[in-house]
């Protein structure tokens, strides 16, 4: 500070004078020296031996600070400090230096009380400050100021957690500004984070495979998260992190326990273990009683009810004849022999699942099992209802298993012997009606006769009839023979031959030799066929022409059937009688003048 010009005294009566004085007649001293506290404030100029020195701070007297020199103190930070000069009565003011300033070096640290963790309350306590001086707070999070933290005190919160806390303290006295100065950072100054408190778990349930476990956590402070780690003999059980736990196979025999972990925000976590349980006993099954269903007759079908069982568990049954197992009747349905028949059937149903021990339940017995019933469908008859025919008895499905016997009735009466599936109609039946009877029967069942519709009348049967036909030479002389063919079996055949279709008296035979009767006609056989219980059929075969003409022996002469010689040489035929006819050589033969004629000859003159 640079002191001001400092004024000649003036004549200012001593407070201490009793008596008017002399006045000063020598320059007032002027105050030198730094402005700052710890320094040292001198006057400089002439002074009289018996001049009386007090220095003043703001104008008040500074107790015993009577001296030519005055070293500036804490209390006088932000004031103005000057001497009064008292000589022979009269005092003057030296100029005034100031305000007197204070290093921040020169400032101690406030100290913060209380403990540095999370939830407490943090005190500043500032160090020595002038009187008088308006005092400043500010808190520091890692050195930064933390908003609105201006008061004396401060609570930690969750942001402080292992940050270092530390308060920083200015000051204002008039209008002068005292340095700020910080509290010191240190390991003491890190706020520790908080300590969760909490009871200590246990694990309630019955410890058995399929029962639930439950982890009792107890009540923690608010706000507090808790996790959980159920653990098996020690080990962590893949994904079983929730408060309940259902005991699964894998803890047969184990001891279970549970971690549990605790955190909140600004805290430590803590974690505590439940005392383990006992060890896991085998789950005990349940399931509803089985019954059985169905018809109890030979044939019908038993279903077991199982009912609903716990998921994933695996079941099995034994059908018990009248106490006893069945061989192979390990399903849920059961099918009744006739093994059966008069037994009281039950079944033995055992369920089973992993960690669990195995259950078994009895149904009720079923009521005596009776004969069974056969399916019997009505026969039908196809075929054609005619003598020689075959009918067919379509006797339909019957039970699988069903012996089938087959019986024709005629009229409604058995026919001898016609016990087949088939039945060829006979010439017996003709005019009657037909039905089949058929018997079912099979073990363990009641055997059931059902009896078809009845046929038509049975119509005459018809024969197989081919048309004969004729072979041989056509000519007089030449035998011509017929062939029937293959008509029904039993058919009896009368053949008649005919001459331009009229009935030749006599030819009744299977052949038939030609005579000059028949030169030049038309020679057919007519068959007739007849049969008991069939109609009678006739077949006539195609004719044959009687040639009316021949060739002549190796000799010239004609047969006595052809006895017209004609001579090709010269177209001339001969008639018996004739003059030329023994010495004509014969180169054809003719039955009739009409026959040679038409073949191109003239009658000889002669």
């Amino acid at each position: 500070m640079v002191p001001s010009a400092v004024p000649a005294f003036a004549a200012t009566p001593s407070a201490a004078s009793a008596a008017p004085s002399q006045a000063l007649t020598v320059t007032t001293p002027e105050v030198v020296g730094n402005a700052v506290v710890g320094q040292l404030l001198s006057l400089a100029g002439e002074l009289d031996p018996t001049s009386q020195i007090q220095w003043m701070r703001d104008g008040v007297p500074l107790s015993g600070a009577t001296g030519a020199d005055y070293r500036l103190v804490l209390e006088d930070t932000c004031s103005i400090i000057s001497a009064r000069i008292t000589q022979n009565g009269f005092a003057a003011d030296t100029n005034g230096v100031g305000p007197v300033q204070i290093l921040e070096s020169q400032l101690t640290r406030p100290v913060v009380q209380g403990q540095a963790a999370l939830g407490k309350t943090l005190t500043a306590v500032p160090g020595p400050m002038p009187s008088g001086s308006t005092i400043h707070y500010q808190w520091l999070r890692d050195g930064v100021e933390i908003i609105g933290a201006t008061q004396p005190t401060y609570t930690l919160g969750v942001t402080d957690v292992n940050r270092s806390i530390t308060v920083q303290i200015s000051g204002s006295r008039g209008g002068c500004t005292i340095p700020a100065v910080a509290s010191a950072a240190g390991a003491s100054s890190v706020v520790a984070a908080g300590v969760l408190i909490g009871p200590d778990p246990t694990v309630a349930g019955t410890t058995r495979v399929g029962q639930t476990l439950t982890v009792l956590r107890g009540t923690w402070p608010i706000g507090t998260a808790l996790r959980q780690q159920w653990l098996r003999n020690g080990a962590p059980i893949t994904g079983a992190t929730g408060y309940k736990y259902t005991l699964t196979a894998a803890d047969r025999g184990a001891r279970i326990a549970v971690r549990v972990t605790a955190s909140k925000p600004g805290h430590a976590d803590v974690t505590k273990l439940t005392p383990a349980t006992v060890a896991v006993s085998p789950g005990v099954l349940t399931g509803p009683n089985p019954t059985i269903a169905g018809a109890t007759r030979v044939g019908q079908t038993l279903t077991v009810l199982r009912g609903t069982w716990p998921i994933g568990t695996a079941l099995r049954q034994q059908w018990l004849r009248n106490g006893a197992p069945i061989t192979g009747a390990t399903g849920y349905k059961y099918t009744l022999t006739a093994a059966d028949r008069g037994a009281r059937i039950a079944v033995r149903v055992t369920a089973s699942k992993t960690g669990y021990d195995n259950v078994t339940k009895l149904t009720p017995r079923t009521a005596v099992i009776s004969l069974g019933t056969l399916t019997a469908p009505a026969p039908k008859i196809s075929g054609t209802v005619r003598v020689g025919q075959t009918l067919t008895a379509l006797r339909g499905t019957w039970t699988s298993g069903t012996t089938l016997r087959q019986q024709w009735l005629r009229n409604g009466v058995p026919i001898t012997g016609a016990t087949s599936p088939k039945y060829m109609l006979t010439a017996a039946d003709r005019g009657k009606y037909i039905s089949v009877r058929v018997t079912g029967s099979k073990a363990g069942y009641t055997t059931v006769t059902t009896v078809s519709s009845r046929t038509g009348a049975v119509a005459l049967g018809v024969l197989t009839a081919p048309t004969p036909k004729l072979s041989g030479t056509a000519r007089a002389g030449y035998t011509v023979s017929a062939a029937r063919g293959t008509w029904t079996s039993g058919t009896t055949l009368r053949q008649q031959w005919l001459r331009n279709g009229v009935a030749i008296p006599g030819a009744t035979g299977t052949s038939y030799r030609l005579t000059s009767a028949d030169v030049g006609r038309n020679i057919s056989v007519r068959v007739t066929g007849s049969k008991a219980g069939y109609g009678t059929v006739a077949r006539t075969s195609a004719t044959v022409r009687v040639a009316t003409q021949t060739p002549p022996t190796s000799t010239g002469s004609c047969p006595a059937a052809y006895p017209i010689k004609g001579n090709a040489n010269s177209g001339i035929y001969h008639v018996p009688g004739g003059a030329y006819y023994a010495v004509t050589r014969a180169e054809e033969c003719f039955a009739t003048r009409a026959a040679a004629e038409a073949a191109g000859y003239r009658a000889s003159k002669r």
